[in-house]
Order: C-alpha cells, then structure tokens, then sequence
C-alpha cells in the first residue's frame, strides 16, 4: 500500500502543492524536501515558489509552457500533455527548480483519511511544516534559518524527531 502525500509551499498566503502518489513518509519525501531546503537559499526557494503555476486536470500546456520547462531528456520523447511534462517532479521538489508547474492538490492536502503526510515550506513565517493526516495535525513546525546548510546527520534526527512525534516506540 502507498503512503500518499503532499508537498509544496505557502507564499504570500497563497498554498502551491503537488499530490505525491507513494513513498511519502519522512524518511523519504519528508527528507527530500529536508535537503531542498538545506541546499537551497532562501532567496532561490522563494524564487521557484513565485515562478511555480499551478494546473488543474483538465489543462492542457501551450507550446509557451512546454519550452519553459527544463527536461532532462530530449521533448522528442515526450508525450505533450501534463502527465508525460511532469513526471520527473513527482516527489521530486528539485525537478521544480527546472519545471515551474504542478497539478493543484489543495482539496487533497487538506484530506485527513488518504493524504498521510504533508509538507509546506511556509515562506510566509518562513518554517517548513510537517503535517500528519492531511494539513489538519501539525506534528513539527522547523525555521528555515535552521536547516540551512544542515548535513546528513542532523537530517536523521530530525526525521527521527517527526517520527518520534507520531509513533510511540
């Protein structure tokens, strides 16, 4: 079974989130997006946030939208509609420093039954959240300022730390 999820960013009041189909737990997208925000300036995240539009199902990408995106592989290849486009960004908040767009997934993050983990860089206040069952239980709330630059080591504590939040041992 699939641990679903969500990640994204909170930026002048305004949520941009992408669904995450599996793998969504802490010591996967949770640490994902961890190092994102360790090896990433601040001044960049918000960049990338700001840059980011958000799509529903039904969109299709203009000839405009799919040159701005950056692929790793040749557009030959590629399929144009929105699934094949953004496929190197699901769970993959690194891919959005390249492709500026994402499917909307409010309305899931804020489901408590299958959105299992949810994490919002939040440039507003400037911390990184993470969530448990949908964005309705905060479970940690971290200062950017204090991931900048962080290594490996103090990453596994601090998943350790989220988990030790939900899960008794």
């Amino acid at each position: 079974m699939s641990t679903r999820g969500a990640y994204g960013f909170k930026i002048n009041g305004e949520y941009k989130v992408a669904f995450n189909g599996s793998d969504s737990y802490p010591e996967c997208l949770g640490e994902h997006v961890i190092k994102f925000v360790a090896k990433t300036p601040l001044a960049e995240i918000r960049k990338i946030a700001k840059k980011i539009t958000l799509l529903n199902d039904h969109s299709v990408p203009t000839e405009e939208q799919i040159k701005q995106c950056n692929f790793s592989k040749p557009i030959s290849e590629i399929n144009e509609n929105w699934d094949n486009l953004l496929e190197e960004t699901y769970g993959n908040i690194f891919a959005l420093k390249n492709i500026p767009f994402m499917f909307d997934a409010q309305d899931f993050m804020g489901d408590g039954l299958f959105c299992e983990w949810v994490y919002i860089i939040n440039l507003d206040n400037k911390t990184l959240n993470v969530y448990r069952h949908g964005n309705s239980d905060l479970i940690k709330s971290f200062p950017l300022k204090s991931l900048g630059g962080i290594n490996i080591v103090k990453i596994t504590k601090l998943l350790k730390e989220i988990r030790k939040e939900v899960y008794v041992e």
